[in-house]
């Protein structure tokens, strides 16, 4: 009785133990083939599609998690309160995946939401442009460091020059940005290297309008300025010719043709030119210092201590330029950012830097990837590569090239600052203007151009190619586009005249032309440019002077400037010899009394 107690008791339990083991598993197996991660239908990878497909995936996977949830509960209640190890991992994974598929919903529904938000952000940013930009300039005009008083503050006169400078807005951008603005629209989203830009260049011509009307609404009008009226516009046939001159060149614009005629009429009138102590270039790259200036000797500093006229390249930093040349009246020269970029490229031969200079057109290449080669390769004259006349006018902070506001703001600053801007397009337009302006002649504004640039540094811009340039070049289009628009306003106040003495100007100017000039030969020893070289039956000095180019000239005025101070220098030495003399003199007829006079 005792063996079988110690055999057969042992025995039963292991058999019952064996009948448990078989009975559970085969009762747990529905419920794990349910939530196997084998069994859950695979979704498909996340892309962020937001099509209708995509959603109905989405929908059918709910129902399916659903009916799983549903299936555990009813298989559950049958179940031990504690489920094996296995059940729990899977029922485990089974929620990871249900969270899984939860969030790829979630972030489809937030990236179609995102983008209906971008999608009406775009259609606002016009208009929020616009509140950005009036309230950037009402402070501006509120903290203009060169304040100057505006108007009589007669709101009916401002409301006649505000509508006549729509009138002449509205004709000049049916004339000459029309066909610009439809070119902007049929290639509008073709280049898409910088969106921010493209979006920003689509806002140029209604923001240069915004800016000319509020100039007018805040009295920067210099038809209505208090200082600028003072000074003589050339109408006054009693008028004296102004000689304090400050002409800020920008690369590539027509600038060197115009310097020339500055230099002729201060060569002619022994005027005072504040001159580089070398070259004939101030700098490129950093603000215009009066210690790069050449001194006055100081026999010239004593009776003349300040200079007549500054015209060399310099970027213009208004403090220091005012100090130089006082009470100037300050004049540029813009040109359509598209050709002016094509120029400097190839006249500064940009390609050679940056390794391209063999493509058949290094600039189309360039413009193909702009960032790049700017961001990545040295080139000559890098800084005129982009927004180049901007930089010229002060703007030389290249992070805040796509910075909006800012680029207003300094255009609103020039506007200020400037008494007139010239356009390359409408040269003689401008000269006419400047002649006004100045209280000038014919003769003084009569020009040869300095020289013409050769084919070999040309490239052919396409349309497409023109709109990729206006879109790197945003920030010059947008101060062009501004000044265009003032020149031609300015051309209409300028009375009914203006045809008649544009047309007797084109008349001296050619026959100028022909007097000076062999047309049929040029100058070819710098291989960028032609020059015209003087017609060897005329060449006085008349056609010797007009024909002059800036460089030359300002090689001459350091040696009549050298050979005035010699003069005034012996002129001032005669002038103390003789007045020691005299003094001699009156020693000597001083002669003392004698004893004899003193005693009586």
């Amino acid at each position: 009785m005792a063996l079988m107690k110690k055999v057969l008791l042992p025995l039963c339990v292991l058999i019952l133990t064996l009948m448990i083991c078989v009975y559970i598993p085969s009762s747990t197996t529905s419920i794990i083939t349910v939530y196997s991660p084998k069994a859950m239908p695979r979704s498909r990878p996340f892309t962020g599609e937001t099509s209708s497909q995509q959603t109905n995936n989405s929908d059918d996977q709910w129902a399916l998690i659903r009916n799983m949830d549903s299936a555990y509960s009813s298989k559950n209640t049958t179940q031990p309160k504690e489920p094996t190890r296995v059940l729990k991992d899977q029922i485990l994974a089974s929620k990871r995946n249900v969270e899984m598929v939860t969030k790829q919903i979630e972030t489809s529904r937030t990236l179609r939401q995102n983008e209906n938000a971008r999608n009406e952000r775009m259609e606002m940013e016009s208009d929020m442009t616009y509140n950005h930009l009036l309230s950037n300039v009402s402070t501006t005009l509120g903290i203009s460091q060169f304040h100057y008083v505006s108007g009589n503050g007669d709101e009916g006169a401002n409301k006649q020059s505000a509508d006549k400078l729509t009138n002449g807005i509205a004709r000049q951008q049916e004339v000459h940005t029309k066909e610009e603005t439809d070119s902007n629209d049929a290639d509008r989203g073709k280049y898409n290297e910088n969106q921010d830009e493209v979006e920003f260049l689509r806002n140029i011509n209604a923001i240069s309008a915004k800016i000319s009307s509020i100039s007018v609404t805040h009295g920067i009008n210099k038809e209505t300025n208090n200082i600028l009226s003072t000074r003589n516009d050339g109408s006054n046939e009693n008028c004296k010719p102004i000689t304090k001159i400050v002409f800020l060149k920008t690369h590539k614009t027509g600038s060197t043709t115009m310097a020339s005629i500055f230099e002729r009429f201060g060569y002619r009138r022994n005027l005072m030119f504040a001159l580089p102590r070398s070259s004939h270039i101030f700098a490129t790259n950093s603000f215009f210092s009066r210690k790069g200036v050449l001194p006055l000797p100081q026999v010239l500093a004593r009776s003349h201590p300040h200079f007549d006229i500054l015209d060399n390249h310099a970027v213009y930093y208004r403090p220091e330029m005012e100090k130089t040349v006082p009470n100037a009246t300050y004049i540029t020269i813009l040109r359509d950012p598209v050709t002016q970029l094509e120029s400097a490229f190839g006249y500064f031969e940009m390609a050679k830097g940056m390794g391209i200079s063999k493509h058949p057109n290094p600039f189309e290449m360039f413009m193909q990837k702009p960032h790049f080669y700017y961001d990545t390769t040295k080139y000559t004259m890098k800084t005129r590569s982009r927004n180049g006349q901007l930089y010229d006018l002060g703007f030389i902070n290249t992070k805040l090239f796509n910075n909006t506001s800012a680029i207003l703001k300094k255009i609103v600053s020039l506007d200020e600052e400037f008494h007139l801007v010239l356009i390359t397009e409408y040269f003689d337009e401008s000269l006419i203007l400047m002649k006004k302006q100045l209280c000038w002649s014919f003769d003084d504004i009569i020009y040869i151009s300095n020289g013409i640039r050769s084919k070999s540094h040309r490239f052919t811009i396409s349309d497409k190619l023109r709109t990729k340039i206006r879109q790197w070049n945003a920030g010059d289009v947008l101060l062009y586009n501004h000044f265009n628009r003032t020149l031609w306003q300015k051309i209409k106040d300028y009375g009914p005249t203006f045809q008649a003495d544009l047309d007797k100007f084109r008349r001296l100017e050619k026959e100028a032309l022909n007097r000076c000039v062999d047309t049929n030969k040029f100058d070819r020893h710098d291989k960028r440019e032609d020059k015209f070289i003087l017609n060897p039956k005329h060449s006085g000095n008349y056609c010797q002077d007009l024909l002059r180019a800036d460089v030359p000239y300002t090689a001459l005025l350091r040696r009549k400037m050298r050979e005035i101070s010699i003069s005034a220098t012996a002129v001032d030495r005669n002038s103390r010899s003789q007045n020691q003399e005299k003094n001699r003199k009156k020693r000597r007829t001083r002669r003392p009394m004698s004893s004899k006079m003193m005693k009586g």
